[in-house]
């Protein structure tokens, strides 16, 4: 892979060790620098000075008439020497280039700051310098940039004439290079120290006023051609590659550098200082800059450069000639390295310089793709629908394109119908006909019809033979499957699509799409570390190279392995940015999907009134599409709300939910090793606060399970979770505690069952029912606490010392409670009499005698 040619330090640099050094200090504490200086005084040299010392990486941009975005991508392929992941906004960009230069300790060097707009200076000397710690950025302008509140702390230099001794340094430097000179004195007079005058002043370019002017006319044709095109490229050429331009290209170069007006970096590029520049285009007539335009893109097409930039460049030539067919062609023929180094958007600025008139149907047809890759669905969307409608060819292409728009943004009726029209078309060639019956069955199974699809597909295989056209064909089926919930049915077809498609060239469904939901399927049967290994291997496939819509797609497969494994709170931190990704892309089924998800992540984090309202409005959206797919995800949401599994006990799955639901029925031992195995994220720690209070209570002791339902309280505010959600769930479980012969257990007003036919004491009314009778104990309140004490301890018996406390909240005294405990019970036994219900004395305290199914309900 051909790296990005960094400018290094020119050939002669000398006079300037007093600013280097200076410089080189200040950097090692401060993180962005600033030189400013008139033209001419070697700024730019003195940055190339200082970055060919830094011992880091070090990227670099001269700034021209480009977006931010632009400059930001370049830098980042630059430190990355290689592809990057498309970026979402220029605030991503920014981070991403504060982030790898603090990694690599690297530097950044911008010259000619005062060419860029306001707002490009800003988002560099504020936001991406505020970001550094380790890297650094040194800039370069002509003007004192001013200093703003929110701008980075910087080093400002402003770099003025040689000194004598500097001049001198450089004069005697020039002199062993090019062979010795005299007239230095008149020479610094009369260029007072200007680096680049004084280079001029020793090429014998004094006798005239202007003497940039003068040596510009003197050139000769072929000079003249290389320091024309020198003048039009914003790229740093090679001198290999500039030579190409002229018969006498070595020639010509080697006398512009003798001559002073081409200087050579130590990297081999052809540099050309701005004030030559801006001499050079002024004197180039339109004829000339169309034909070196011309000249340009023809070698740069075919020189070893870095491949995005060098595309920019090939575009901006092909454009100033207006050679609009040369540049479509060129585009599509570039369209997939670019696609492959991550840099669809610089694809769409290419294409986007050709004017509509002058696009084929191809061009607009691959801007449409470009713009899908970028998540600019809807105007993706609306190109496709003008295409077809004027029905240009190759209409095939157009429609399945469009098809497959129409199925991201959710068009799904639309997207159905121009499949079937497809495949209505017979003897179709055999990659559209693949497409169209994926898409068509895709469309199918999203809508609800997955059984259908999946005959479909069967009917499809087959007729075919050809294995790449079976792998994706079985891929569609094992998708269908998983849009349908059937994860266990996923896998067969699953496998053996990947075995058909082994050895072929990926593509976005097979190598992207196809991973994206075997990683569902994988993590949802437990085989967590097979699925991280096809997490990893796809990741391995993109590389950094990918689009905005793959770099989604890879973040929800992270997202699902680790909503799997327990691990919620992170999956919600991936999917949330891949939603609003979704949304502003007009990416419909994503957004409606990625939604689904974070609903049912919320709910299962204790945040239940933003996950309710998110699925709510999700499901009033996929509703209203007919987006079956989303809606069934939606309702398993619903269905694993903790607060629904708590109703519904045999549907609970999680451990945590589990114990609760054992705690309430009074099973201690059962509910404690469900505990033990239990995950740890928030909600869990919260709800095993609300178990260890359950068990509390079933047992009898208020005050200890008050004290667990406080702690639960203070570790759901810790975790974010609804301040509703612990008095939700303890109103779901029931503060009843309900007493049989068999033992306790908890149950909620609303919910309480008992057999009919039973003798009860109802601790809420202060009633007895039994044998048809009903016996009132609300004025008898001596009676009721000694019934309440020993009815709470089923077939147990209960001695006077915990009668005293239980009854009167005091400790025992025989001389005080005996007699009053004696008397207590021959008086309830009394209001008892033909109920079935007794209450014995067995020589150590009193015991509950009742028949078979009675059952007490205490106080609330």
């Amino acid at each position: 892979m051909a790296a990005t040619r960094i400018p290094g330090a020119r050939a002669v640099f000398v006079g300037r060790d007093k600013e280097l050094l200076r410089l080189e200090q200040a950097l090692e504490d401060i993180a962005v620098a600033v030189l400013y200086g008139t033209a001419g005084v070697g700024k730019s040299a003195l940055a190339a000075a200082v970055a060919e010392r830094w011992g880091a990486p070090v990227a670099r941009y001269t700034a021209a008439d480009e977006p931010l975005a632009v400059l930001l991508d370049d830098v980042r392929r630059q430190l990355a020497r290689g592809p990057v992941a498309e970026a979402a906004s220029d605030i991503e960009r920014v981070r991403d280039v504060a982030a790898r230069l603090d990694e690599l300790g690297g530097m950044l060097i911008v010259d000619d700051l005062h060419r860029l707009p306001v707002v490009v200076r800003a988002a560099l000397l504020g936001e991406l310098g505020n970001q550094l710690s380790v890297g650094r950025l040194v800039a370069t302008s002509r003007e004192r940039m001013p200093l703003r509140t929110r701008d980075a702390e910087r080093f400002e230099m402003r770099l003025g004439e040689l000194d004598v001794a500097g001049s001198h340094a450089l004069w005697s430097a020039l002199d062993r290079l090019h062979g010795a000179v005299p007239g230095f004195t008149q020479a610094r007079l009369r260029t007072r120290g200007n680096p680049l005058f004084l280079r001029r002043a020793h090429a014998g370019d004094l006798g005239d006023d202007d003497p940039l002017s003068r040596a510009v006319r003197d050139l000769h044709a072929d000079e003249r051609l290389l320091a024309g095109a020198l003048a039009l490229t914003t790229q740093a050429l090679p001198a290999a590659t500039l030579v190409q331009l002229s018969p006498d290209g070595t020639g010509a170069l080697r006398r512009l550098v003798t001559c002073m007006i081409i200087d050579l970096d130590g990297a081999g590029a052809a540099l050309l200082h701005d004030l030559f520049r801006e001499v050079i285009l002024s004197s180039l007539s339109r004829d000339e800059r169309a034909s070196l335009h011309g000249a340009l893109a023809r070698v740069l097409i075919t020189a070893q450069l870095e491949p995005v930039s060098t595309a920019r460049e090939v575009c901006r030539h092909l454009a100033a000639g207006e050679n609009w067919p040369e540049l479509g062609a060129y585009l599509l023929r570039q369209a997939p390295e670019l696609i492959r180094r991550g840099a669809v958007g610089e694809l769409v600025r290419g294409l986007d310089q050709i004017p509509r008139t002058h696009r084929t149907a191809i061009v607009e047809l691959a801007r449409a793709r470009a713009l899908a890759r970028l998540l600019q669905l809807h105007t993706a969307h609306d190109e496709l629908r003008r295409l077809l409608e004027a029905e240009l060819e190759p209409r095939f292409e157009i429609q399945l394109a469009f098809t497959q728009v129409a199925l991201l943004t959710a068009d799904l009726a639309t997207a159905e119908r121009v499949a079937r029209e497809v495949l209505a078309v017979p003897q179709l060639p055999g990659p559209v006909l693949m497409r169209a019956q994926f898409v068509f069955a895709a469309v199918r199974a999203h809508r609800g019809a997955g059984d259908e699809a999946r005959e479909f597909l069967a009917s499809a295989l087959a007729r075919i033979d050809e294995r790449f056209h079976q792998g994706y064909l079985t891929l569609c089926v094992a998708l269908t499957y998983w849009l349908d919930g059937l994860d266990a049915e996923c896998e067969a077809p699953m496998r053996r699509a990947q075995s058909l498609l082994a050895d072929i060239p990926a593509t976005f469904r097979t190598a992207i799409l196809a991973p994206s939901f075997f990683t569902a399927v994988l993590a949802r049967l437990g085989r967590f570390e097979e699925a991280a290994e096809v997490v990893a291997r796809t990741e391995s496939i993109a590389r950094e190279g990918q689009d905005l819509r793959m770099r989604a797609e890879i973040s929800s497969m992270r997202a699902m392995l680790l909503y799997e494994r327990g691990e919620h709170a992170a999956a919600l931190r991936l999917l949330e940015p891949v939603a609003d990704a979704y949304e502003r892309g007009g990416y419909t089924l994503g957004t409606l999907w990625a939604r689904a998800w974070i609903g049912r992540i919320l709910l299962q984090l204790g945040r239940r009134r933003r996950g309710l309202v998110l699925l709510d409005r999700t499901h009033r959206q996929a509703e209203e599409l007919g987006v079956a797919s989303v809606l069934r995800v939606i309702a398993v949401a619903r269905a694993e709300d903790p607060l629904v599994l708590l109703e519904h006990a045999a549907t609970a799955t999680m451990p945590s939910i589990a114990a609760l639901l054992a705690a309430a029925r009074g099973e201690t031992l059962h509910a404690r090793s469900l505990l033990a195995s239990g995950s740890a994220h928030p909600l869990s720690r919260v709800l095993a606060r609300l178990c260890d209070a359950t068990l509390a209570r079933v047992e009898g002791d208020h005050a200890d399970a008050g004290a667990h339902v406080e702690r639960a309280l203070v570790a759901a505010a810790e975790a974010d979770i609804d301040a509703d959600f612990v008095p939700s769930v303890v109103a779901t479980i029931g503060t009843l505690r309900v007493v049989t012969p068999s033992g306790c257990r908890l149950a909620p007003a609303h919910a309480l069952h008992l057999p009919a036919n039973v003798a009860m004491l109802d601790g809420r009314t202060h009633e007895l029912h039994a044998r048809g009778k009903v016996v009132s104990f609300r004025r008898r309140v001596a009676a009721r606490r000694l019934l309440y004490a020993v009815a709470s301890r089923p077939g147990a018996t209960v001695i006077n010392e915990q009668l005293a406390r239980r009854c009167w909240d005091a400790e025992y005294n025989p001389l005080v409670h005996d007699n009053v405990i004696r008397v207590g019970v021959r008086r309830l036994r009394l209001l008892l009499a033909g109920t079935g219900i007794d209450v014995e004395h067995d020589g150590e305290g009193y015991r509950l005698c009742a028949p078979h199914g009675w059952c007490y309900v205490e106080p609330a």
